[in-house]
C-alpha cells in the first residue's frame, strides 16, 4: 500500500494521520504494515494509539497476537488500549484457533491480575493495577463473549463450558 510505506516517517503527525487514514479506509491489505508500526511506535503514545485503533477498526486477525502480547506491558494505559482494540478484532475473526488463543490469553491475564484483588498492604502497586485494569478486562471479555463476568474465575468457568459452542 502506498500510504503504509510512510508509517516510518520521522514526523509524529504524519504517522498519526496515516494510521487514521489507513484505518478509515477499512481495507485489510495494509494491516501488516500497521502491525509492524504498532511495535515500532510503543514509545510514541499518539502514534501507538492511532495505529491500535486503526487495527481495531480494520478487524484484521494479524493484530490478535500483538495485542495479546501487550497485555503484560508495564504501562497500564498500553494494556487498556490493547484490551479495547483486541475485542473488536476477535469479534470479527473467522479463525477459531486465533479466537480461542486470544480469549484464553485474556482470561489468563485476568486471573493473574485478579490474584491481587485482596492484596495485602505491601502489594499496594499490584492492588492499584488490579483496580485500574479490572473494568477494562471484564469489558473486553463481555464484548467478545456477550457475557457479564464479575471475576476472572467466572470467565474461566464460562469459557471452559462454552468454548466449543462459542467457536
Amino acid at each position: 500500500d502506498v500510504l503504509a510505506k510512510y508509517l516510518g516517517d520521522a514526523s509524529v503527525e504524519v504517522r498519526v494521520r496515516l494510521a487514521v487514514a489507513i484505518g478509515a479506509r477499512g481495507e485489510r491489505g495494509p494491516a501488516g504494515a500497521l502491525v509492524e508500526a504498532l511495535e515500532a511506535n510503543r514509545k510514541e503514545p499518539r502514534v501507538f494509539e492511532a495505529v491500535a485503533l486503526s487495527l481495531a477498526r480494520m478487524g484484521d486477525d494479524r493484530a490478535i497476537e500483538p495485542f495479546t502480547k501487550l497485555l503484560y506491558a508495564p504501562e497500564e494505559s498500553t494494556v487498556e488500549l490493547a484490551l479495547a482494540a483486541l475485542a473488536p478484532v476477535v469479534l470479527r475473526s473467522r479463525d477459531a484457533e486465533r479466537v480461542e488463543d486470544a480469549v484464553g490469553k485474556v482470561i489468563g491475564f485476568a486471573e493473574s491480575i485478579f490474584a491481587y484483588e485482596n492484596a495485602r498492604a505491601e502489594d499496594v502497586a499490584m492492588k492499584q493495577r488490579f483496580l485500574r485494569l479490572r473494568d477494562p478486562i471484564l469489558g473486553a471479555l463481555q464484548t467478545v463473549t456477550g457475557q457479564r463476568f464479575r471475576s476472572a474465575t467466572a470467565a474461566r468457568i464460562w469459557w471452559t463450558r462454552n468454548k466449543a459452542t462459542f467457536l
